[in-house]
């Protein structure tokens, strides 16, 4: 689906003053862009894996024996995101692929030693701060917060669907 057109006032560059709302959204949103950006750089740095490796690997360690397809659901991020970023983990030591003893069609994810020894000393990714901070929110900001975002996602005509993972650059990845 190609990007909506942009209304005339943001191509121009002029700041419509109607109402103080929406530049008090674009100070909000850029406080949290910026602090959850800091953080991801700073688990990089410490733990030399990313914000989104950090976060699927919680997600598999938390529930051993999920396929790549369930891991995906989970996150809600498409397959092909994940399995890009499962192997990076999976090269680097952190996770390993094996046949399901269930189903030998079916391939489960599990935690390598070295991956458990890494969420043992890592901090807490910014995706799990974020989605933490979400949960502890009333239900009514929740959703007027998901509707309001659901609204400027589509007034920019962006595909959320297509989203890579919070602070992963994927080569084959739609920019975003």
């Amino acid at each position: 689906m190609p990007p909506r057109a942009v209304p005339a006032t943001v191509r121009t560059g002029r700041i419509p003053t109607r109402s103080p709302e929406p530049l008090e959204s674009l100070r909000l949103l850029r406080s949290l862009i910026a602090s959850l950006s800091r953080s991801a750089r700073a688990i990089a740095a410490n733990t030399g894996v990313t914000n989104a490796q950090l976060f699927l690997l919680r997600q598999i360690g938390s529930d051993g024996g999920l396929s790549v397809n369930q891991l995906a659901e989970k996150v809600q991020a498409r397959q092909n995101t994940v399995s890009a970023v499962l192997r990076h983990l999976a090269r680097d030591g952190w996770v390993q692929k094996s046949v399901s003893p269930t189903d030998a069609r079916r391939v489960v994810l599990r935690l390598t030693p070295a991956g458990r020894r890494l969420l043992r000393r890592a901090p807490t990714a910014p995706t799990e701060q974020l989605l933490e901070a979400l949960h502890s929110l009333d239900t009514r900001h929740r959703r007027a917060l998901t509707e309001g975002l659901r609204a400027l996602v589509s007034e920019l005509g962006l595909e959320p669907d297509h989203a890579p993972l919070l602070f992963e650059d994927l080569p084959n990845e739609p920019a975003s």
